[in-house]
């Protein structure tokens, strides 16, 4: 390697539109990456451009092409799929694998908290995230100017959408299963936003009841009242199991009104009843309960219905379980 001189066309290349690198000082010779394969003493050389010899459209002409990774900047075999690595010791440019091909995998994970304390991490969005190159990176230390329709058009970002979740969680997490350098213990991210929709109480969240999120309610207020339900209300995916009472506008047989402050409290009577045809049913889905309470005529009891009492000490024990109501998860209660 000798100094840079911007006169000397021996240091002035350029690649076309075929990807081919071309000296200026030795026209119509292309890089020839088949003479730095086996060994770095053995650098690329210069040859004779296939593409002039057999044509552009020949398989041979991909032998010296090449394409230049994105974020990275590498300089990528198009026929051997190695990278181009410069060797000081022999002044010489090789190829060898690549080391980074440029992309991170990332997940956006929503966390779903089950009445007994536990929960699920659900995959919200997930996609690769490019390494950006030295040049191109933010500065340190300067402010990122975002809004909630677009990024900071001065400074490198990436966007990640997820319009159609229409699903709130307890918490959020970004996750990188694997990083750039697998030694290092620190991942720096300059900036992450998460432009939401802020929804006041009782404000409507764009969603509808095949969201697949229900809301479950504790059987009795006497099961919140003794702490025998975590919560009196609380989300749930429809493919979770849950307990199962069922409410009929009109009077089945087995369904009873036990309760005045069920009527007085939704403004309508309501018959409810635990034991369907005489069985108790636990740890059944959404689509399993609406089946369930179906089978005899009546349906599943709105949350509004269960925290009313409308089905309290009908039977099971479910007094003090939280069972699946049919109100989809469209507001903030």
């Amino acid at each position: 390697a000798t100094s840079c001189d911007a006169s000397s066309l021996n240091q002035r290349f350029y690649m076309n539109e075929l990807g081919e690198i071309r000296a200026k000082s030795h026209p119509g010779k292309c890089l020839d990456p088949r003479y730095g394969v086996s060994s770095p003493q053995y650098g690329h050389k210069f040859e004779w451009c296939l593409s002039d010899i057999y044509g552009k459209d020949h398989s041979a002409a991909s032998i010296q092409q090449f394409t230049i990774v994105p974020g990275t900047e590498q300089i990528k075999s198009v026929y051997y799929g190695n990278c181009i690595v410069y060797y000081p010791w022999y002044a010489t440019i090789r190829q060898e694998s690549c080391q980074d091909d440029g992309l991170r995998q990332f997940y956006f994970e929503g966390y779903f908290k089950s009445w007994f304390g536990s929960g699920t991490w659900d995959i919200i969005s997930e996609g690769n995230l490019p390494w950006v190159s030295d040049f191109d990176r933010n500065p340190t230390g300067v402010h990122i100017s975002s809004t909630y329709e677009n990024g900071d058009d001065a400074r490198y970002y990436m966007d990640v959408k997820f319009y159609q979740n229409t699903t709130p969680y307890y918490e959020y997490r970004v996750s990188f299963p694997e990083l750039r350098n697998p030694d290092s213990l620190v991942l720096q991210i300059s900036e992450v936003e998460l432009p939401g929709m802020l929804v006041d109480e009782g404000e409507f969240i764009p969603s509808d009841s095949s969201s697949g999120s229900y809301w479950l309610a504790c059987g009795a207020s006497s099961g919140i009242e003794y702490d025998h339900c975590a919560v009196a209300k609380e989300v749930a995916q429809d493919n979770e199991v849950h307990d199962v009472r069922c409410c009929a506008d009109t009077q089945l047989p087995d369904f009873t009104h036990k309760f005045a402050r069920c009527e007085s409290t939704i403004g309508y009577k309501v018959y409810g009843e635990s034991k369907i045809d005489g069985v108790c049913y636990t740890n059944k889905t959404y689509t399993e309960a609406v089946g369930i309470c179906g089978s005899v005529g009546s349906r599943l009891c709105t949350k509004e219905e269960l925290l009313a009492d409308c089905t309290s000490q009908t039977g099971c024990m479910y007094n003090y379980e939280l069972v699946w109501s049919s109100t989809p998860v469209t507001t903030y209660d």
